[in-house]
């Protein structure tokens, strides 16, 4: 068995080289399963990573270029070994004579049988070269039936029951009998295989995987994009207003490639993905997350109920479309994401590591209810600065409501936020004109779609403070903020992001998201935390293998940039 798992990782691995050298081993009389070759080959045909003409032509080569080089050594040297050493197997020269006479009468019949039970076949093949059986009867009868009917039979089974198995059973022209004994010679890997294949394309059966590789296309399934969104898991970072303003802004050098998967006629699931090129010096290609380094959680958006058939279309594909050139690079991707058991299940090399750690609150009913859980030191703080704050300015806290004022108020919070950095000589989240401009695109749609809180906190008509966060479902996400420096002795930062909890509260959402990042000031506010993992898969194969320790190594060493100025 562990032979089986041997030649098949071959003809994974090495495709039409191995497939040769195999049959020609194999075309000597040589036992061994070759059978599973052409399972291997079949399951690579029906993915597109084979070509099926060029198997056959390469299996039929390597296997007569075996039968005739066994028959050569037979002719030139096979009688004289026999005849030298023959008696430690009982063979005599009298033997050699009958097999002379049987062989001149009936060679081409034995050679037949011998194919098609497959026991006699190594004898066969020898004593023709012994005997010196006429060359073109051998050739004629045992390696074209061997290389061009058994051969093609073999791969045209499996690459039948990977995509057309019942067509195949019903199809009359089929001889089931010569099929039968060669795939049940090794029947424990066929059959575990087979079921396999068999089973998962009936679970895919009805369902239908549509590209979306243009911008146009993209904005064309808006309306299914927003009706998965409210039947689905979803974060507002994919969001289809989040995807395409990403895309507007940063998808330049980046191939759109967005798997739409549809069941019954009606969308299941989407794969906002993008493919890229080149990145940190690896040439390979990248299959990643439309909004990757920009966002905080990305996930696959999948209809409630439809989880296990979206994600066994979706591996599926993704192993017929995983090269030895590419990459399955998903970043920020939730611990508690669907994905990874199917990745974990298929023939896919893959690797995970630890990429964000994301502190969140579990919202209680009430804001005493929630002080009580923290520290009681920082209770009474927090509980001062905000009393302190409204005692000593005509303070109001408040949330953007007027679709005109974001723009100014967007400039306002990004001016907070670039001169607390400037003054610690960083270059800040708002760094350059096009991060400015794709933020202040996206608050408008998100304004739009009941997404957006920016929340602002006054001193009479001067705003001190500005908070930026998105509202989905019952959740929010604290994105990021700004205050006036002049105003920080009155602690305006924690007062904005104590009120935007309390608001939050208020309208009853369950959890209070800090998104990635691992900051001392977060500690002081929630002690519950998940993470964010960094998963990767590539072909099975060394290089797939070099592929994952080095983008697993490069997380890593992000990672340890990060961590050394979020505690600084």
């Amino acid at each position: 068995m562990e032979n089986t798992n041997i030649l098949y990782s071959l003809i994974i691995d090495y495709g039409y080289l191995a497939l040769f050298l195999s049959l020609l081993v194999e075309g000597t009389g040589m036992p061994g399963p070759v059978e599973i070759l052409f399972l291997a080959a079949g399951y690579l045909i029906s993915r597109g990573q084979m070509s099926f003409l060029a198997v056959v032509l390469i299996a039929a080569l390597g296997n007569v270029s075996g039968n005739v080089l066994a028959y050569i050594i037979g002719a030139k040297s096979g009688r004289t070994f026999v005849e030298k050493y023959g008696h430690f197997l009982k063979i005599t020269v009298k033997d050699l004579e009958g097999m002379d006479r049987w062989f001149s009468k009936y060679g081409g019949v034995t050679n037949l049988l011998g194919r098609l039970i497959g026991l006699p076949r190594t004898p066969a093949i020898w004593a023709s070269g012994i005997t010196r059986m006429d060359f073109k009867s051998f050739f004629c009868v045992f390696c074209h039936r061997r290389s061009f009917v058994v051969i093609f039979l073999d791969i045209c089974f499996v690459f039948s029951v990977d995509a057309d198995f019942e067509d195949r059973l019903n199809r009359q022209d089929v001889p089931m009998v010569e099929l039968f004994i060669n795939a049940c010679r090794f029947y424990p890997i066929y059959v575990r295989r087979l079921e396999d294949i068999f089973m998962d394309e009936r679970k895919i059966l009805d369902i239908e995987i549509k590209i979306v590789r243009d911008v146009r296309t993209l904005l064309s399934i808006k309306d299914i994009w927003h009706q998965l969104e409210e039947n689905s898991k979803v974060y507002p970072f994919n969001t289809f207003e989040w995807v395409v303003n990403w895309w507007k802004y940063f998808g330049g050098g980046k191939k759109l490639w967005i798997l739409l998967v549809v069941g019954d006629q009606s969308p299941i699931g989407i794969a906002p993905f993008m493919i890229t090129f080149g990145e940190m010096g690896l040439p390979v290609k990248r299959i990643k997350f439309i909004g990757s380094n920009n966002s905080d959680y990305l996930d696959f958006i999948v209809r409630y109920g439809y989880e296990d058939v979206f994600y066994r279309t979706l591996v599926k594909y993704l192993e017929s479309t995983i090269d030895r050139f590419t990459v399955l690079d998903l970043e920020h991707l939730p611990e508690s994401s669907g994905i990874y058991p199917y990745i974990m299940d298929s023939w896919l090399y893959y690797d995970y590591d630890i990429q964000d750690v994301c502190p969140y609150i579990k919202l209680p009913a009430t804001w005493d209810e929630y002080l009580s859980t923290l520290d009681s030191k920082f209770r009474r703080n927090i509980k001062y600065e905000i009393k302190r704050f409204f005692t000593k300015c005509d303070g109001s806290f408040m949330c953007i409501a007027d679709e005109n004022e974001i723009d100014d108020s967007m400039d306002r919070l990004i001016k907070l936020h670039q001169a607390r950095w400037r003054k610690r000589h960083m270059p800040g989240a708002f760094y350059s004109k096009r991060i400015r401009d794709f933020h202040k695109a996206l608050a408008f749609d998100f304004f739009n779609r009941g997404i957006l809180s920016l929340f602002e906190l006054k001193d009479s008509d001067k705003i001190v403070a500005s908070l930026l966060s998105y509202h989905v479902g019952r959740k929010r996400y604290y994105y990021i903020s700004g205050y006036d420096l002049d105003y920080s002795r009155l602690s305006v930062g924690a007062v904005t992001l104590g009120l935007s909890i309390k608001r939050s509260i208020e309208v009853g959402d369950e959890v209070y998201d800090f998104l990635r990042g691992d900051e001392k000031y977060k500690e002081d506010w929630t002690k519950d935390k998940k993470r964010n993992m960094r998963l990767i898969a590539s072909y099975p194969s060394i290089a797939g293998r070099f592929y994952l320790y080095y983008i697993i190594a490069e997380n890593k060493i992000i990672n340890k940039i990060k961590d050394r100025f979020s505690h600084d």
